[in-house]
């Protein structure tokens, strides 16, 4: 069984809302965000490959000279064992599944970063948390991994640090809610104020009872 953040973190909002998209696949529309965000990261993707980066990322054009020269990999796609250990995308042990949008291997500090054209959210924490835990796996000699959220719409960053003593509690961590997920066949719904955005609410026309 794959699992990606995207689909733990949607079971920790509402185990319906994981039952639906990935259980059931039952369609949703892409709303101009989604869209949006497609588009800017494949921009990002050109520029630091080395495009010139459009009007979008004018502001960041020195950064990302920058991290063109430190090597980083965009949309980086890893792959993870249920033990933590590397494996191929699309190999049949596959646990954990993910893309970074810009990740920078180095010793004895490794940087993954999430590009975002929206708002701030609390989340995002958790986001970078998975991330640089999942990434640690790839540099065996790094001691930290940074996890960076930039926010080009704002013109703010946000930044974690993880260290590789930490790791062993992280992944213990996300173990359990990952497994927690597994054992969940029922997913019954946990009523919030996303409610009211979730695409299979029944404010939106859905099939779930809140």
């Amino acid at each position: 069984m794959k699992h990606s953040y995207t689909k733990v973190s949607m079971y920790m909002e509402c185990p319906a809302k994981k039952r639906y998209r990935y259980d059931e696949r039952l369609p949703t529309t892409v709303s101009s965000a989604a869209a949006r965000g497609t588009e800017y990261h494949a921009r990002l993707e050109s520029a630091i490959n080395g495009s010139p980066p459009d009007d979008e990322f004018s502001f960041y054009n020195s950064y990302i000279g920058q991290l063109r020269t430190l090597g980083a990999k965009p949309e980086f796609a890893f792959a993870l064992r249920r033990d933590w250990t590397v494996t191929n995308w699309d190999a049949d042990d596959v646990w954990i599944l993910g893309k970074a949008d810009v990740w920078v291997p180095g010793q004895p500090l490794a940087h993954v970063q999430d590009w975002k054209t929206g708002k701030v959210y609390d989340s995002h924490e958790k986001q970078g948390e998975f991330y640089a835990m999942s990434l640690f796996s790839y540099v065996p000699e790094a001691r930290e991994v940074k996890a960076t959220f930039i926010y080009t719409d704002l013109k703010k960053s946000r930044e974690w640090t993880y260290h590789r003593d930490m790791l062993d509690s992280l992944r213990s961590r996300w173990t359990a809610r990952i497994e927690r997920m597994e054992r969940d066949t029922a997913c019954a719904p946990t009523p919030s104020y996303t409610c009211r955005r979730c695409p299979f609410s029944k404010f939106k026309g859905g099939p779930c009872i809140f």
